[in-house]
């Protein structure tokens, strides 16, 4: 007779089951217990055999599984266990309520029903392909897609992928089929059964969540900062958002992370203020003090997007690692209320404002002449910027070295190196590397003399007072920044004084004008790409083209006119001194 699996303990019965020693690596245990709650050996029978089922299922399971690749394995049951568990998600937000008409309890269940039946239909023609040995399109395709979204070492064609392939399919069919009994409220079907038994397995408690940061942002952000010359600031950021996360979800073992916990934080980082932990009216508080506030302006919808990214990039890689059963976040996002266009999100300067920058040098040269000449990047700086394309960062770390001709034209060579050959600079991307032609008007003013007269007094850097700042991650153009738009509390800046009070238009619009100037019907994307340091789109562009020549460049650059008169009013630099 085969064994019940049962044993009485002060007159309740218990299933117990021994797990295979060739299956303790995925269920860290020797035993399973779980108790019936049944007094009857009758009734525990009932609730034995179901649960042996199950458990058999999933030994049968593990075994003829991916046992090879586990991180394979585990991509597949996250892909089951997050689609069910969506679909369920929606099944209880439309919960029937008891206050419901006969009329709308009918509509639900016809839909619920028809549900099922579109569920069955797909089994049907999943399992008549797979006993003639076929793979469906949809199985290939969802293998192909956690092949790349899981890095898995897998390639496509090889029997590694085929096998990938079948076990999809497999959990594809048992997909669908709990989907049809879901429906129409089964729970008992072999797919929750075998959930069932894993999930009352006793795991062993993975490191808390706090420490596994490092890690994260070691591994995590380590092509991004190869890349991008990620710096601390950067990486303080990633800490601060993660922080916040563990801070409203509780610094627990990192396997314990549920769903509720991801809903919860997105709750509540909507009600949250910014800069909690430097403004004095928050920062001595804990979360649940600064929710029974009153008057708390919460913070941007941007920031909360930041926010929601970092804290699902953290999930998404638990996940990766084993540390999570599943990837937590995967179903959650955050759309701001924000119904402007990415190119409505930050103003350009008028043709009225760049007359007021023009009229706001020429009184800083007459209220304080020497201050103003002694700081030449204040002059110079906004005007590259504007005539130029160049971010505020590229133009304030240009070297002397880089004012060059490149076949008889006068351009600015936006790179990395100095004339040793050694990175002294950082940009936003590589893509900013690029030859770029001076503008006739900056000519004009005076650029290039203004460029000999730095270089005769042996200066290496083309703005000798811009140097990096290790207060400000190194970069070199804080102080001209905070200048132009001003600093919290004290000094207003420039473009608030002059130029514009509109909240919207600070320094880096200089780079909207210049796109918005240079642009044209009958100018290419690669044209333009080039001109704004941006990646090209297409893998002949990227890779093969090397870049348009500077004579075309020059014409299309030469084409910006802003209706302002600069020359005529500023003059030459030389007859500022």
């Amino acid at each position: 007779m085969a064994s019940t699996h049962l044993i009485q303990r002060g007159g309740i019965y218990w299933y117990r089951r021994a797990v295979p020693f060739d299956l303790r690596h995925f269920i860290p245990k020797t035993q399973i217990w779980k108790t019936t709650g049944c007094r009857t050996r009758t009734d525990a029978l009932v609730l034995s055999r179901r649960w042996s089922a199950a458990f058999d299922k999933l030994i049968y399971r593990l075994r003829s599984g991916l046992l090879l690749n586990t991180e394979a394995q585990r991509a597949v049951q996250e892909f089951l266990h997050t689609f069910i568990d969506c679909n369920e998600r929606k099944r209880r937000e439309n919960k029937p309520d008891a206050g419901m008409t006969d009329e709308q309890l009918a509509k639900i269940y016809e839909r619920r029903m028809a549900g099922r039946e579109g569920a069955l239909g797909i089994v049907q023609r999943l399992e008549h392909g797979q006993a003639l040995g076929m793979l469906s399109d949809s199985a290939r395709g969802i293998a192909g897609v956690l092949v790349r979204c899981h890095d898995l070492k897998i390639e496509s064609g090889t029997s590694e992928f085929e096998e990938l392939c079948r076990e999809v399919q497999k959990n594809y069919i048992t997909m669908w089929k709990t989907e049809a009994e879901h429906a129409v409220g089964n729970y008992d079907t072999p797919y929750d059964m075998a959930r069932r038994v894993s999930e009352a397995v006793p795991e062993a408690d993975k490191p808390l969540l706090s420490e596994l940061i490092d890690k994260y942002i070691q591994t995590r952000h380590k092509a991004q900062k190869a890349a991008r010359s990620q710096n601390v600031k950067t990486v303080n950021g990633y800490r601060a958002m993660l922080a916040l996360f563990i801070e409203i979800v509780g610094d627990k073992p990192a396997n314990h992370l549920t769903m509720d916990d991801v809903d919860r934080y997105l709750e509540v980082i909507q009600q949250l203020p910014s800069n909690m932990k430097k403004a004095k009216r928050y920062r001595d508080l804990g979360i649940d003090e600064i929710l029974n506030l009153d008057e708390v302006v919460p913070m941007s919808g941007q920031t909360i997007k930041n926010n929601l990214r970092q804290a699902k990039s953290y999930c998404a890689w638990l996940a990766n690692r084993g540390y999570t059963v599943r990837d937590v976040a995967a179903d959650h996002s955050y759309s701001p209320d924000d119904l402007r266009k990415e190119s409505e999100q930050r103003a350009e300067y008028s043709a009225d404002d760049i007359q007021r920058m023009v009229d706001g040098f020429l009184a800083e040269r007459s209220r304080t002449p020497r201050r103003f000449m002694s700081r030449p990047e204040r002059f110079w700086v906004p005007l590259l910027c504007l005539f130029g394309g160049f971010r505020l960062e590229e133009a304030c770390q240009l070297l002397v070295a880089d004012v060059k001709q490149v076949h008889g034209v006068w351009c600015i060579d936006c790179n990395w190196y100095d004339d040793k050959g050694e990175v002294v600079k950082r940009f936003k991307t590589k893509n900013a590397k690029r030859v770029q032609p001076i503008h006739q008007t900056v000519l004009d003013l005076g650029f290039v003399e203004y460029v000999e007269g730095v270089k005769a007094g042996g200066s290496l850097r083309l703005f000798p007072l811009l140097t990096p700042r290790p207060s400000d991650n190194n970069k070199v153009g804080g102080n001209l920044s905070a200048w132009w738009n001003g600093q919290k509390g004290s000094y207003k800046g420039f473009s608030k004084e002059y130029v514009s009070t509109d909240k919207d238009k600070v320094f880096h619009s200089t780079r909207h004008n210049f796109c918005t100037a240079v642009e044209h019907p009958g100018m290419s994307d690669r044209m333009l790409s080039d001109l704004m340091g941006h990646a090209k789109k297409t893998v002949a562009s990227k890779r093969y083209f090397k870049g348009h020549l500077v004579n075309d460049k020059l014409v299309e650059i030469n084409r910006i006119d802003y209706g302002v008169d600069f020359v005529g009013q500023l003059g030459h630099w030389n007859d500022w001194h």
